[in-house]
């Protein structure tokens, strides 16, 4: 690979390379050790999340019932109190069995699924771990299969990040041919310009299409082997095209991989918005995308980093139906019954909004297009659990916001209102230290975002409540959304 400099970015010239027999690294006679157990890990994978869940259930009823029987127990022994066993009632109605009530909805729709995820992801790395142990190729080294690949980034309006965009892509450590294709989405500033100063082959969209029909067209001319998606306003990691092809060429039966998306950081002044927002992409890709993973049911390959195989394209294409084309575009290669897994080494880099404002046009357009994804794959996705578990936040969400305005109410038919706080106080408390303890490792390396952890669960997670409730809200009433998507604004229902 020889890198020669035009100006302020690199241009590089890549040379073939002849495909290499896997024999030259032994992975055939290792192989087949490893499918002489392969049904007794295939039995550890299948019951892992069975004993997760088992074991979540004991420790949320143990933890709800320490909670309900210990903090009444302390107060009610508080010298001189009243305690909150006063029994007012509402007509013919206790309020102690409401306020009970809500207690349980909150440790099961909380507590429940939080323990659940940290419980399987422990699980899950530790036989990961002991399965590359025992499984290590003989000469220590990794199978590689260089081929064509392509990267395909579309743009509009995007001048001020482009050439940054174009510039990781073209600085990629990987050694086979790559061929890059950036789409000029109709753009009204200079991007197409930009674009033309670079060694990258540039498909020149003279009207705006939307996002799904510029990947479309640039799929049409691509010549890859294996297809890389990313946006124009995100920058890969050196290695990130290497790690993509190295985890198809190590999992034949996968046709999709999705990198990781991490928050661009400038080490400038953060708000509390971005701040929340690196806490929120961590934990929904360490988590919550891992063990989609594990289940082969990956709901949302990101647009910044995703690879297929050329083949999932011949059956499968971007769709305008929904106002989240990535999330569509997965659920349909799920569909089709192709394999989807995550590569964690692959990482992305890309830019957040640092506004509510912006932060909330985001989320809506994310939000609320789950909710069509619903809509328009029903059938699938009511035997999906991972798409029933996202579904079912919606509802929380709206008994969570019931529950905020009611409890108040409640709260003032005690007499000892300062008692009854003091108690809602500890519960809080107590919560947000399990959550800590649970949510914790996983942020250990990073120390600002652990300081962060807890106005992310008092302030993040109810606004995140609200919005969500709100979209529903307007999902289930057929009033929809105003989005902007591109040079369009439409109202999307």
């Amino acid at each position: 690979m020889i890198k020669r400099d035009i100006g302020d970015f690199a241009k590089i010239l890549r040379i073939s390379v002849v495909h290499q027999p896997d024999v030259v690294f032994s992975r055939k006679e290792k192989s087949k050790k490893k499918f002489s157990n392969s049904s007794g890990n295939h039995l550890i994978h299948k019951f892992m999340p069975i004993v997760s869940l088992l074991l979540a259930i004991l420790i949320t009823a143990s933890v709800g019932l320490f909670l309900y029987t210990g903090i009444n127990h302390l107060n009610g022994s508080t010298p001189g109190s009243v305690t909150i066993s006063d029994n007012p009632t509402i007509g013919s109605i206790n309020v102690n069995k409401i306020m009970e009530v809500y207690f349980w909805f909150f440790i099961i729709t909380a507590l429940l699924p939080l323990s659940f995820f940290v419980i399987w992801k422990v699980f899950s790395e530790w036989q990961k771990n002991r399965e590359q142990i025992k499984y290590l190729l003989k000469d220590g080294k990794d199978p590689k299969d260089p081929m064509l690949v392509t990267v395909i980034a579309p743009a509009y309006n995007e001048e001020k990040s482009i050439g940054k965009c174009l510039e990781s892509i073209l600085n990629q450590d990987y050694k086979g041919e790559m061929e890059v294709i950036a789409v000029n989405d109709g753009s009204s500033d200079r991007t197409a310009e930009i674009i033309s100063k670079y060694p990258v082959k540039l498909l020149d969209l003279k009207v705006n299409g939307g996002k799904a029909n510029a990947l479309n067209k640039a799929i049409e001319i691509a010549k890859g082997d294996i297809l890389i998606f990313t946006d124009s306003d995100s920058y890969m990691s050196p290695d990130a095209v290497s790690s993509l092809v190295k985890c198809l060429n190590e999992n034949k039966e996968a046709q999709m991989v999705a990198g990781n998306v991490f928050i661009q950081d400038n080490h400038g002044k953060k708000g509390l918005i971005k701040y929340f927002q690196m806490i929120e992409y961590r934990i929904e890709q360490e988590i919550t995308r891992y063990l989609q993973s594990l289940s082969n049911s990956i709901l949302v390959c990101p647009g910044p980093l995703t690879a297929v195989r050329r083949g999932v394209c011949d059956v499968v294409r971007f769709s305008n139906e929904t106002i989240v084309e990535d999330a569509d575009f997965t659920i349909r290669v799920l569909k089709n019954s192709m394999k989807i897994i995550q590569e964690p080494k692959a990482i992305v880099y890309t830019n957040a909004p640092e506004t509510v404002r912006g932060w909330y046009k985001q989320r809506k357009r994310w939000w609320y297009g789950n909710l069509q994804l619903w809509r328009l794959h029903k059938k699938w996705a009511v035997r999906n659990p991972w798409m029933v578990f996202n579904y079912s936040g919606y509802i929380t969400g709206i008994c969570s916001i019931i529950l905020m305005i009611s409890v108040p109410y409640f709260i003032l038919q005690y007499d000892n209102i300062p008692l009854v706080l003091m108690s809602g106080m500890q519960y809080i408390a107590f919560s947000i230290l399990l959550y800590l303890i649970l949510i914790g490792p996983f942020f250990t390396t990073d120390k600002r975002l652990l300081l962060m952890l807890v106005p992310y669960v008092l302030i993040y997670a109810t606004i995140k409540v609200v919005v969500i409730s709100s979209l529903f809200l307007c999902y289930l009433t057929g009033r929809g959304v105003r989005v902007k998507f591109g040079s369009k604004t439409f109202v999307a229902r």
